[in-house]
């Protein structure tokens, strides 16, 4: 169950000149009530392949101020019509990306970091063996729709392509 540091926390998250849409104010209020569960789960299926190993290091990044800011400022590009390659789009996006390295590098061990760079996870995403479908959505749903995701999926092939 959430407590006063948790609603305080939920409460400076949503604070500030960006305003944070709805769905995903329900996805922080949603982690909330469910940390307890959304760790366990963490702990228990971490080591399952290498994308829940990843997971496990980025889950917490959604109670964060950058994520629900960076989701709610994608859904407003994705609702105005913006293009998977528009140069903001790839901007903002590149910017998560660079926040998130910046948070969950450092957490990640030597062997850890040669797994998610290396042939393994490639061949788990190369054979679909089903590591890359994401972990139990009721613990992690998503702030983005279907349409949505696959907006994304395009951003990141552009993002890749641009490399």
């Amino acid at each position: 169950m959430y407590n006063d540091k948790s609603i305080a926390q939920l409460q400076k998250n949503i604070a500030g000149p960006e305003d944070v849409d709805s769905d995903s104010l329900l996805i922080l209020i949603h982690a909330l009530k469910n940390e307890e569960a959304r760790s366990n789960w963490i702990k228990k299926h971490a080591g399952d392949s290498v994308y829940n190993k990843l997971h496990s290091y980025t889950a917490q990044l959604e109670m964060d101020k950058e994520m629900p800011t960076w989701t709610s400022k994608m859904k407003r590009f994705i609702q105005e019509g913006k293009a998977p390659n528009d140069p903001e789009v790839l901007k903002h996006t590149e910017a998560m990306v660079e926040i998130m390295k910046s948070k969950v590098v450092p957490l990640l061990n030597d062997e850890t970091k040669k797994q998610l760079l290396g042939d393994e996870t490639k061949e788990q995403y190369d054979n679909n063996d089903d590591s890359y479908k994401d972990p139990n959505p009721y613990l992690f749903p998503s702030a983005f729709n279907k349409e949505e995701e696959k907006f994304m999926e395009k951003v990141v092939e552009e993002l890749i392509n641009k490399k």
